[in-house]
């Protein structure tokens, strides 16, 4: 996202997530979901996760049993955080 200050769960080639998980040899029937998020600060973005819907409901899957995360700085949000979910 930063190489292409780039924001979107759809990636800019136009893969999904799970195309992403599964390029990394990660099965796709594992795959129980992603947060992402621009900004610098990590306390700021999971706090913000944990106040959305969505995100929290990501963060707090009990079928969740592993965890994927990224961080790298640069572009229009001065970083951006990514966290996937596996339930394998």
């Amino acid at each position: 996202m930063v190489d292409y200050n780039y924001f979107n769960h759809t990636g800019i080639d136009g893969s999904s997530s799970e195309d992403r998980i599964e390029r990394e040899k990660y099965s796709t029937d594992c795959f129980n979901g992603e947060n992402i998020a621009g900004g610098t600060d990590p306390e700021d973005t999971v706090n913000r996760w944990l106040k959305s819907e969505g995100h929290c409901a990501n963060i707090m899957n009990p079928d969740s049993k592993a965890i994927g995360i990224g961080y790298a700085e640069g572009g229009t949000y001065g970083g951006y955080s990514t966290l996937n979910f596996g339930a394998c």
